[in-house]
Order: C-alpha cells, then sequence, then structure tokens
C-alpha cells in the first residue's frame, strides 16, 4: 500500500502515452485471498487502476517476485523489461517507464493513448457514504459531523439524516478555502469546538480547521 502514491503519480504522467498499470495481489495470509476484501480494499485505498487476484501466487512465481512489493515493468509482447524490489525508487520508476515509452513509440509498437478502462467502482450505484471514518455531535445534539473518508469530504447532517452542508469532495488533494473549493485526503477524527470543526487530513498529515 506505500507504493500506491508513486503509482498514482504514474499514471497521472503517463496514462495518455500508452502505460496501463495493473496491480496483481498476491496475498500473504488466507482472509486476503477473498474477492470481497480485495475488491472493499480496492474501494478504501482509491486504487484506479485493475488489480488481478492471484490467490495461489502463479503470477508471483512466474514473474520470479520474491517479496512484497515487486514493481516490473513489460513491454508491449509482456517481455520483461526491469523490476525493482521494495521501496523508494520513485525517481528510477520514472526514469525507466519513461524510457521505455519512448523506445516503443519510436518503434510504433505502441500508441500514444490512454486505453479506456470499466473499473469494479464504476458499477456500483452511487452511495452517500463511501468509507466513513468518524462522527462528532455538536454540543446542543443537533447536527452531527461525518467524515466521508472515502469520498475526500465532511458532511454536516441533520440529527434526522439531512445533508445541511457539504465540504470538500472535489476529490483528493490539499486545498484550503470555501465549502466547495477546499481538498482533503482521506479524512478521519472529527471534532467540534464551539462553532469551529477540526480534521485529521490522515493522508496530508494535517489537523485542519
Amino acid at each position: 500500500m506505500h507504493i500506491l502514491p508513486d503509482l498514482h503519480a504514474l499514471e497521472q504522467r503517463y496514462s495518455a502515452d500508452g502505460l496501463i498499470v495493473i496491480g496483481v495481489h498476491s496475498a500473504k495470509f488466507p482472509n486476503e485471498r477473498v474477492l470481497d476484501n480485495i475488491r472493499s480494499a480496492v474501494l478504501r485505498y482509491n486504487i484506479n487502476h485493475p488489480v488481478v487476484n492471484d490467490p495461489d501466487a502463479s503470477l508471483w512465481q512466474e514473474l520470479q517476485v520474491s517479496c512484497w512489493p515487486t514493481l516490473v515493468l513489460l513491454g508491449p509482447q509482456g517481455n520483461l523489461l526491469f523490476s525493482l524490489v521494495g521501496e523508494g525508487h520513485k525517481e528510477d520508476l520514472f526514469l525507466f517507464t519513461s524510457v521505455a515509452l519512448k523506445f516503443y513509440k519510436e518503434r510504433h509498437e505502441i500508441k500514444a493513448a490512454r486505453i479506456p478502462l470499466r473499473l469494479y467502482k464504476d458499477s456500483l450505484p452511487p452511495s452517500p457514504l463511501r468509507f466513513p471514518g468518524k462522527v462528532a455531535v455538536d454540543p446542543f445534539g443537533e447536527r452531527l459531523v461525518i467524515s466521508d473518508t472515502g469520498h475526500h469530504r465532511i458532511l454536516v447532517v441533520s440529527k434526522d439524516g439531512r445533508i445541511l452542508h457539504t465540504v470538500g469532495g472535489g476529490g483528493s488533494g490539499w486545498k484550503d478555502g470555501g465549502f466547495s473549493e477546499c481538498l482533503f485526503n482521506s479524512p478521519q477524527g472529527v471534532a467540534i469546538q464551539e462553532k469551529t470543526i477540526y480534521v485529521a487530513d490522515t493522508e496530508n498529515h494535517l489537523i485542519r480547521k
């Protein structure tokens, strides 16, 4: 999970050049092989690339992987170009990827185009909440403040369930501003002091108010 930010940045940078990122989940423990658990994790961590369930570690063995995490770059014919073991290789990953894309584009073996994908989350019905983290109640018991973690926003809700205010929610990020302008990244804890809401903006490592 620690390399997900690097993979997300890689997708943002090179998806339009013909790169596609595919996760391979080779489980350590029995419960990690359960498909529903994998789907839940993909949604919770907002993974925007396909993930293959490799319960018997067949791909792990075929690619000669020896530890978690391992990054493998394949050419257009499935040929192994290089692999990186462990974390902290963002610069090497970007360098090798850019060189490989340039090489295969010059040989006309790939097209500089985004590959269309339909992800599991695209098939789900809309939901007002996605993996809500915490709830705080105002001193008068009239309003609830909910950290809607999966939607990267804070909801202020009446005691009968009506949404009164939506704070953030325009995607993950770090930005101050009004309710519709500010951005959070997986907010969790919330607290209310008088008329101020404090938010533990988890992935930004910040306390916001």
